[in-house]
Protein backbone atom coordinates (compact mmCIF):
# COMPACT_ATOMS: atom_id res chain seq x y z
CA UNK A 1 0.00 0.00 0.00
CA UNK A 2 1.01 3.62 -0.56
CA UNK A 3 0.48 6.28 2.07
CA UNK A 4 -1.17 9.52 0.97
CA UNK A 5 -2.49 12.77 2.38
CA UNK A 6 -4.98 15.11 0.62
CA UNK A 7 -3.52 18.64 0.42
CA UNK A 8 -4.40 22.03 -1.04
CA UNK A 9 -1.65 24.21 -2.46
CA UNK A 10 -3.99 27.23 -2.30
CA UNK A 11 -5.16 27.03 1.31
CA UNK A 12 -2.37 24.92 2.82
CA UNK A 13 -4.89 22.42 4.13
CA UNK A 14 -3.38 18.99 4.75
CA UNK A 15 0.27 20.13 4.54
CA UNK A 16 1.05 19.54 8.27
CA UNK A 17 -0.48 16.07 8.00
CA UNK A 18 1.62 15.38 4.89
CA UNK A 19 4.82 16.40 6.68
CA UNK A 20 3.96 14.16 9.63
CA UNK A 21 3.33 11.32 7.21
CA UNK A 22 6.71 11.86 5.53
CA UNK A 23 8.48 11.76 8.90
CA UNK A 24 6.59 8.63 9.93
CA UNK A 25 7.43 6.91 6.63
CA UNK A 26 11.12 7.78 6.99
CA UNK A 27 11.12 6.34 10.52
CA UNK A 28 9.67 3.07 9.26
CA UNK A 29 12.23 2.98 6.43
CA UNK A 30 15.04 3.34 9.00
CA UNK A 31 16.96 5.72 6.74
CA UNK A 32 20.54 6.33 7.82
CA UNK A 33 23.44 8.51 6.71
CA UNK A 34 27.14 8.71 7.48
CA UNK A 35 28.20 12.33 8.15
CA UNK A 36 31.87 11.42 7.66
CA UNK A 37 31.39 10.58 3.97
CA UNK A 38 31.65 13.08 1.08
CA UNK A 39 28.20 14.38 0.18
CA UNK A 40 26.08 12.60 -2.42
CA UNK A 41 22.52 13.26 -3.55
CA UNK A 42 20.71 14.82 -6.49
CA UNK A 43 20.09 18.17 -8.15
CA UNK A 44 16.67 19.51 -7.16
CA UNK A 45 16.69 22.58 -9.41
CA UNK A 46 19.14 24.81 -11.22
CA UNK A 47 19.06 28.20 -12.87
CA UNK A 48 21.17 30.98 -14.33
CA UNK A 49 21.44 33.84 -11.87
CA UNK A 50 22.56 37.20 -13.38
CA UNK A 51 24.85 37.86 -10.40
CA UNK A 52 25.90 34.37 -9.28
CA UNK A 53 26.04 32.58 -12.62
CA UNK A 54 24.98 28.95 -12.95
CA UNK A 55 23.52 27.85 -9.61
CA UNK A 56 21.72 24.81 -8.24
CA UNK A 57 19.89 23.56 -5.19
CA UNK A 58 21.16 20.15 -4.05
CA UNK A 59 19.38 17.60 -1.90
CA UNK A 60 22.02 15.83 0.19
CA UNK A 61 21.06 12.20 0.78
CA UNK A 62 24.27 11.03 2.47
CA UNK A 63 27.51 12.45 3.79
CA UNK A 64 28.30 16.11 4.49
CA UNK A 65 28.87 18.91 1.97
CA UNK A 66 31.87 21.04 2.91
CA UNK A 67 33.40 24.22 1.46
CA UNK A 68 36.56 23.52 -0.54
CA UNK A 69 35.21 20.39 -2.19
CA UNK A 70 33.87 20.05 -5.75
CA UNK A 71 30.39 18.89 -6.73
CA UNK A 72 30.08 16.78 -9.90
CA UNK A 73 26.73 16.09 -11.58
CA UNK A 74 27.26 14.24 -14.88
CA UNK A 75 29.03 16.75 -17.19
CA UNK A 76 28.66 19.69 -14.78
CA UNK A 77 30.88 20.54 -11.83
CA UNK A 78 31.24 23.40 -9.37
CA UNK A 79 33.60 24.44 -6.59
CA UNK A 80 31.88 24.71 -3.21
CA UNK A 81 32.97 28.21 -2.22
CA UNK A 82 30.01 28.80 0.08
CA UNK A 83 26.81 26.98 1.03
CA UNK A 84 23.36 28.45 1.60
CA UNK A 85 20.42 26.75 3.31
CA UNK A 86 16.78 26.89 2.17
CA UNK A 87 16.40 30.33 3.78
CA UNK A 88 19.29 31.78 1.79
CA UNK A 89 21.50 31.92 4.89
CA UNK A 90 25.14 30.93 4.59
CA UNK A 91 26.05 27.85 6.61
CA UNK A 92 29.36 26.16 7.42
CA UNK A 93 28.32 22.78 6.03
CA UNK A 94 25.45 20.90 4.41
CA UNK A 95 24.33 17.84 6.41
CA UNK A 96 22.46 14.84 5.02
CA UNK A 97 18.70 15.17 4.39
CA UNK A 98 19.00 18.92 3.83
CA UNK A 99 18.92 21.21 0.76
CA UNK A 100 22.02 23.24 -0.11
CA UNK A 101 22.42 26.04 -2.64
CA UNK A 102 25.74 26.53 -4.44
CA UNK A 103 26.92 28.56 -7.44
CA UNK A 104 29.64 28.46 -10.06
CA UNK A 105 28.77 25.41 -12.19
CA UNK A 106 30.64 24.89 -15.45
CA UNK A 107 27.37 24.12 -17.25
CA UNK A 108 23.77 23.98 -16.03
CA UNK A 109 23.23 20.65 -14.23
CA UNK A 110 19.96 18.92 -15.10
CA UNK A 111 17.29 18.60 -12.42
CA UNK A 112 17.22 15.09 -11.00
CA UNK A 113 20.87 14.42 -11.84
CA UNK A 114 22.79 12.53 -9.18
CA UNK A 115 25.81 14.32 -7.78
CA UNK A 116 28.91 13.32 -5.87
CA UNK A 117 31.74 15.33 -4.35
CA UNK A 118 35.49 15.10 -4.85
CA UNK A 119 38.44 16.84 -3.26
CA UNK A 120 40.11 18.46 -6.29
CA UNK A 121 39.21 20.32 -9.47
CA UNK A 122 41.27 17.85 -11.51
CA UNK A 123 39.11 14.94 -10.33
CA UNK A 124 35.93 16.92 -11.02
CA UNK A 125 36.98 17.84 -14.57
CA UNK A 126 37.95 14.24 -15.34
CA UNK A 127 34.55 12.92 -14.23
CA UNK A 128 32.64 15.65 -16.11
CA UNK A 129 34.54 15.06 -19.37
CA UNK A 130 33.94 11.31 -19.14
CA UNK A 131 30.20 11.85 -18.59
CA UNK A 132 29.96 14.30 -21.52
CA UNK A 133 31.71 11.86 -23.86
CA UNK A 134 29.40 9.01 -22.86
CA UNK A 135 26.31 11.18 -23.41
CA UNK A 136 27.50 12.27 -26.87
CA UNK A 137 28.03 8.64 -27.94
CA UNK A 138 24.49 7.73 -26.89
CA UNK A 139 22.97 10.65 -28.79
CA UNK A 140 24.81 9.77 -31.99
CA UNK A 141 23.72 6.15 -31.70
CA UNK A 142 20.05 7.07 -31.19
CA UNK A 143 19.79 9.12 -34.40
CA UNK A 144 22.24 7.22 -36.60
CA UNK A 145 19.54 5.64 -38.81
CA UNK A 146 17.12 8.60 -38.89
CA UNK A 147 16.94 12.12 -40.24
CA UNK A 148 17.54 14.41 -37.28
CA UNK A 149 15.75 17.66 -36.47
CA UNK A 150 18.28 19.68 -34.44
CA UNK A 151 16.77 21.84 -31.68
CA UNK A 152 18.24 24.42 -29.33
CA UNK A 153 16.03 24.36 -26.22
CA UNK A 154 15.85 27.22 -23.70
CA UNK A 155 13.69 27.45 -20.57
CA UNK A 156 13.17 29.55 -17.47
CA UNK A 157 14.55 26.85 -15.13
CA UNK A 158 16.10 23.43 -15.68
CA UNK A 159 12.96 21.71 -14.45
CA UNK A 160 11.09 23.19 -17.41
CA UNK A 161 13.83 22.16 -19.84
CA UNK A 162 13.81 18.60 -18.51
CA UNK A 163 10.02 18.39 -18.76
CA UNK A 164 10.09 19.56 -22.40
CA UNK A 165 12.87 17.14 -23.27
CA UNK A 166 10.82 14.34 -21.75
CA UNK A 167 7.76 15.28 -23.79
CA UNK A 168 9.83 15.57 -26.98
CA UNK A 169 11.30 12.11 -26.35
CA UNK A 170 7.79 10.68 -26.64
CA UNK A 171 7.56 11.76 -30.28
CA UNK A 172 8.33 8.76 -32.47
CA UNK A 173 8.72 8.65 -36.24
CA UNK A 174 10.03 5.88 -38.45
CA UNK A 175 12.44 8.10 -40.38
CA UNK A 176 13.00 11.20 -38.24
CA UNK A 177 14.21 11.97 -34.74
CA UNK A 178 14.45 15.11 -32.64
CA UNK A 179 18.00 15.85 -31.56
CA UNK A 180 18.65 18.35 -28.77
CA UNK A 181 21.95 19.92 -29.80
CA UNK A 182 21.92 22.48 -27.02
CA UNK A 183 19.84 23.47 -24.02
CA UNK A 184 19.98 25.93 -21.19
CA UNK A 185 18.16 28.45 -19.05
CA UNK A 186 17.63 32.14 -19.70
CA UNK A 187 16.76 34.27 -22.72
CA UNK A 188 17.31 33.11 -26.29
CA UNK A 189 20.55 34.70 -27.45
CA UNK A 190 22.37 35.40 -30.69
CA UNK A 191 24.65 32.45 -29.89
CA UNK A 192 21.65 30.10 -29.67
CA UNK A 193 20.48 31.20 -33.11
CA UNK A 194 23.94 30.78 -34.64
CA UNK A 195 24.24 27.28 -33.15
CA UNK A 196 20.84 26.33 -34.54
CA UNK A 197 21.79 27.71 -37.96
CA UNK A 198 25.04 25.76 -38.01
CA UNK A 199 23.17 22.58 -37.10
CA UNK A 200 20.38 23.23 -39.61
CA UNK A 201 17.71 23.36 -36.92
CA UNK A 202 15.52 25.70 -34.87
CA UNK A 203 15.25 27.31 -31.44
CA UNK A 204 12.47 26.46 -29.00
CA UNK A 205 11.89 28.50 -25.84
CA UNK A 206 9.60 28.12 -22.84
CA UNK A 207 8.76 31.13 -20.66
CA UNK A 208 11.84 33.02 -21.91
CA UNK A 209 12.45 36.26 -23.79
CA UNK A 210 14.17 36.57 -27.14
CA UNK A 211 16.99 39.11 -27.25
CA UNK A 212 16.62 41.72 -30.00
CA UNK A 213 19.93 40.77 -31.56
CA UNK A 214 18.82 37.12 -31.62
CA UNK A 215 15.55 38.02 -33.36
CA UNK A 216 17.38 40.08 -35.96
CA UNK A 217 19.94 37.42 -36.83
CA UNK A 218 17.23 34.72 -36.86
CA UNK A 219 15.31 36.73 -39.48
CA UNK A 220 18.48 37.23 -41.49
CA UNK A 221 19.50 33.55 -41.36
CA UNK A 222 15.92 32.20 -41.62
CA UNK A 223 16.22 30.29 -38.35
CA UNK A 224 12.79 29.49 -36.83
CA UNK A 225 12.25 30.58 -33.21
CA UNK A 226 9.22 29.22 -31.40
CA UNK A 227 8.36 30.29 -27.84
CA UNK A 228 5.64 28.87 -25.58
CA UNK A 229 4.14 29.40 -22.14
CA UNK A 230 2.44 25.99 -21.90
CA UNK A 231 4.23 22.67 -22.24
Amino acid sequence: SISYAPVSSKSGEGVPELLDLVLLTSDFAELTADPELPATGFILESSQDPKRGLSATLIIKDGTLLPGSFVVAENAFAPVRFIEDFNGKRVEKGPASSPAFISGFSVVPAAGTLFSTVATKKEAEKMAIAAASASARVQVQNVADKTALPIILKGDVTGSVDAIQYELSKIEHAHAAIRIVGSGVGAITEGDVKTAHAAGGMVVGFHVDVENSAREIADRLSVPIETFTII
